[in-house]
């Protein structure tokens, strides 16, 4: 978000669906800024997991769900199942740059996954659980 109080449209994409009023009003002001120890999921995957195959993988990153899948790196084949929400590529976006739901689509293709199910939320976001072609 921005650092300047009540400036909330450097979180959209340019051209994207506006805000709901209660984003705007609620949502927009940094409060505190914190720092999140991460790791890939290669590395959770590789070492933790010691390369064995993970039956499902339920992610819900605020938009960067791709980018986490992508962190497999060499091991997003031991994955069978992952679930992830998609966002219409007219709706409102967290970030700038954030992923509409064709971008994810074409993403989650070029890594070898095909959807297995998919419902849509009343939310406009679609919930989509991929199945991979190389199991």
């Amino acid at each position: 978000l921005s650092e300047v109080p009540g400036d909330f449209a450097t979180t959209r994409a340019a051209g994207s669906a506006p805000w709901n009023a209660w984003v705007e009003n609620e949502c927009a002001n940094i409060v505190e800024k914190r720092s999140v120890p991460c790791t890939s999921l290669a590395e959770v995957a590789g070492t933790w997991l010691g390369g064995k195959r993970i039956a499902r993988l339920k992610i819900d990153a605020q938009g960067r769900d791709l980018e986490v899948v992508r962190s497999l790196g060499p091991h997003v084949d031991k994955v069978r199942f992952v679930q992830m929400e998609l966002v219409h590529d007219d709706a409102a976006k967290l970030y700038v740059g954030a992923p509409g739901c064709t971008d994810v689509v074409m993403g989650m293709k070029a890594l070898g996954f095909v959807v297995a199910d998919s419902r849509l939320g009343g939310d406009g976001c679609a919930e989509e659980t991929w199945g991979n072609r190389r199991p």
